[in-house]
């Protein structure tokens, strides 16, 4: 071997350090240190990536910001991450914080601290070139976010069994949406709706086989495989390509319409193509169309959504709002003086599902056809040879596809025409007749006029009534002004009230309700301290047992009921979630943080989100509200109560379990009720089915089929009866 100087030896020492120690300068500008903040309103607002095509911080969402990570450009920026995307948009005034404690949160311009991650232990962070944004504790990862995906997975990005990704409301709206994807180790992966008021409806599969894990590699092969060691191969798609692999990123989203697509960035072209999607017809997905409305593909696979004959659309400039019927007769049967004339129209190759309540077999085509003229409670019926189905409104999930073979009939009502009075024979006036009909005239006159008196009376006395209480709230000594009239406290006031919050009463998701006194009167009053959270803090009292959670329910019923009928103004609370119920001592439920709360006025639409898994179709949708919208949330609450679980649990359920009313309605018609409450002594299981059949009906798709809320507390108590529940609906999907 030849010798070489030590000399030289020494330089190529030295060259190596100097370029280790650049690099080490590099990466260290891209650490993140614990102090560091982010703001919306103003710069710095985001951390970049080593290569600067990926920032975290936050981004426009609405008439807010939202947190989140996003590729830059490419060639708008596109998020791949957002984290507490269930929370409304926060303020110009909001910031990311990365505590010195290593703590990193979300806080509001109110100082409420919303937690993003909190490990013990954490000295650094950082947003890698790979997309992740990575927590350190002496250089190794203890939190990254690609353990917890939204709707996206890129380059180099695994999903593990059980996990889901969960698609967006719309494209600009990143909040929970209507689908999800899900990897189960004995399925594979299975694309299904997201929609706690749906029954379980699986779309796609892919494929019937043992999976362990879906990655998408850096070069664009999207692949299931066998094990954590990247055991057998099944290849979803290849969108590899022959260019420069280090200018292209790969992503694999399920969008806010649920298809599952892999996308490819071309960072030099600056362009963004599609390069595979799990379906090609986008009438496949369920409710791609809304209620009474069908979805049809055009040879160029462009969807399109058509009203059933006899109804219109709702909006024609959405479509997928769905649509009504352009006459409507109150009640099943119609009255005595309209003769309602029924006929059906006929599609072929047209299915739906929804509300079948009725199978007839060894009938005809013209017989299922006058089959469902015949009853009432027909809207529409599906045939099939000696086989029809009878389904009443509204009608979902219609298609209408070459390869489907069933035959459609659709009820129409054309109009409707009033029934001329029966000729009546002549009447010969006679002497005898003259005093019969002189004494009806008396009466009925005497009638007329004691109606005239009584109405008199009646409006005297209400004018009575109405100034006695003007001059009942102009007195100054009655009080009743300081009792009855909403006022502020300054923080001062209500220390002092409640001696410097010392009685604590209990503890919620944003902070601690306190007991106190007012100065004067003596009342005793609950005071609620906003607060962060800590990770992992709960309350642990023991479970209530059936009898307690009935009375719960009944209390968050009846206190909905106060805010619709019993105010001067009709009230919605459009914010009824678990965290927004206080129990006392007593186990009493009170309803409380009126902060989406509306005074109910005609025609109004939401403007804000409230927990999409809690809020009715048409408050997502930004359609018209009313008080079913509060209805809608308590039947979501009703069944949680009942069956002291979520709304949507993944980890341990298999896929018929994971949203509790897909769950809670399976029981329901297989008849096995006691699952909902295994385990439990001392259960009323009449009251049980009252109870599940209410939460079914609240938390129906069509406001219309909900009922009031005090015909809900009717029906939970067991003074009026409650029928069959229909199945769960299916809320459109927003555009």
């Amino acid at each position: 071997m030849a010798h070489v100087p030590s000399n030289i030896i020494l330089l190529l020492f030295l060259l190596v350090s100097f370029h280790v120690d650049v690099i080490a300068e590099e990466d260290e500008a891209k650490i993140i240190k614990p102090g560091s903040s982010l703001y919306a309103g103003k710069q710095p607002s985001s951390w970049a990536s080593p290569s600067g095509n990926f920032e975290f911080g936050f981004y426009r969402q609405g008439e807010g910001y939202a947190a989140g990570i996003w590729l830059v450009g490419r060639p708008e920026n596109t998020i791949v991450w957002t984290a507490k995307r269930d929370d409304p948009p926060v303020s110009s005034n909001a910031t990311l914080v990365f505590t010195t404690r290593g703590v990193l949160l979300l806080r509001t311009e109110d100082g409420v601290e919303n937690v993003i991650a909190n490990q013990s232990g954490v000295d650094s962070a950082s947003l890698l070139d790979t997309r992740n944004l990575v927590l350190y504790e002496n250089r190794s990862v203890v939190w990254e976010s690609f353990d917890i995906p939204t709707d996206t997975i890129l380059g180099g990005q695994n999903l593990r069994n059980d996990s889901v990704l969960i698609s967006s409301v719309s494209s600009s709206n990143h909040a929970t949406g209507h689908y999800y994807l899900l990897l189960k180790s004995d399925i594979g992966l299975v694309a299904n709706l997201n929609i706690s008021s749906a029954a379980a409806y699986q779309y796609w599969v892919f494929p019937n086989g043992f999976s362990y894990s879906l990655n998408l590699s850096e070069s664009g092969v999207l692949a299931l495989y066998s094990s954590l060691n990247f055991g057998q191969e099944n290849v979803l798609a290849n969108g590899s390509t022959t260019r420069n692999k280090t200018m292209i990123i790969y992503r694999a989203t399920l969008d806010h319409d649920g298809v599952f697509r892999l996308y490819s960035h071309q960072l030099e072209s600056n362009t963004m193509s599609n390069k595979w999607q799990n379906l090609d017809d986008e009438c496949e997905i369920p409710g791609r169309c809304g209620l009474n409305s069908y979805c049809s593909t055009s040879r160029g696979n462009d969807t399109e959504c058509y009203c059933y004959p006899g109804f219109i659309f709702i909006d024609e400039n959405a479509k997928s709002l769905g649509c009504s019927q352009n006459f409507t007769v109150d009640g099943c049967e119609a009255r005595r003086d309209v003769v309602i004339h029924h006929n059906s129209t006929t599609l072929d190759n047209v299915s739906w599902a929804g509300n079948l309540y009725s199978v007839k077999r060894n009938l005809e085509k013209e017989d299922c056809k006058k089959a469902c003229e015949d009853d009432c409670s027909c809207g529409g019926a599906l045939y099939s040879p000696n086989h029809c189905s009878m389904y009443s409104l509204p009608l979902k999930y219609g298609r209408k596809h070459v390869n489907i073979t069933t035959t459609a009939f659709i009820k129409l009502i054309p109009g409707s025409t009033i029934s001329p009075p029966p000729e009546k024979s002549q009447i010969l006036i006679s002497e005898g007749n003259e005093s019969l009909i002189l004494t009806m005239g008396l009466s009925l006159g005497s009638v007329a006029s004691l109606c005239f008196v009584i109405a008199i009376c009646s409006f005297l006395l209400y004018r009575h009534r109405v100034q006695s209480y003007e001059k009942l709230l102009d007195s100054k000594s009655s009080g009743f002004a300081e009792q009855f009239t909403l006022r502020s406290f300054t923080f001062n006031e209500l220390d002092e009230a409640t001696q410097g919050f010392q009685d604590e009463l209990g503890r919620g998701s944003f902070g601690a309700v306190y007991k106190g006194t007012l100065p004067g009167d003596g009342k005793s009053i609950a005071v609620k301290r906003l607060g962060m959270v800590k990770e992992g803090e709960r309350d642990q009292n023991e479970r209530p047992v059936w009898k307690q959670r009935a009375r719960i329910a009944l209390d968050v019923a009846k206190g909905i009921l106060y805010l619709h009928e019993e105010c001067e103004v009709s009230i919605i609370h459009c914010n009824i979630k678990p965290c927004n119920i206080l129990l006392d001592d007593s186990l009493t439920a009170k309803i409380s943080d009126f902060g989406l709360a509306k005074l109910l006025r005609p025609n109004q639409r939401s403007s804000t989100s409230g927990a999409a898994w809690y809020s009715a179709p048409e408050w997502q949708n930004s359609a018209v509200l009313s008080v079913k919208v509060d209805v809608y949330s308590f039947g979501v609450i009703l069944l949680e109560i009942i069956c002291c679980r979520s709304n949507i649990e993944v980890e341990g359920r298999s896929a018929d379990e994971i949203l509790l009313s897909t769950f809670v309605y399976n029981c329901f018609v297989g008849g096995e009720l006691n699952k909902l409450v295994e385990g439990e002594e001392e259960v009323d299981m009449k009251m049980v089915e009252r109870f599940v059949k209410v939460g079914l009906w609240c938390i129906q798709d069509d406001p219309n089929l909900r009922p009031l809320v005090k015909n809900v507390i009717l029906m939970l108590e067991g003074t009026m009866n409650v029928p069959i529940p229909p199945f769960p609906s299916l809320p459109h999907v927003t555009n």
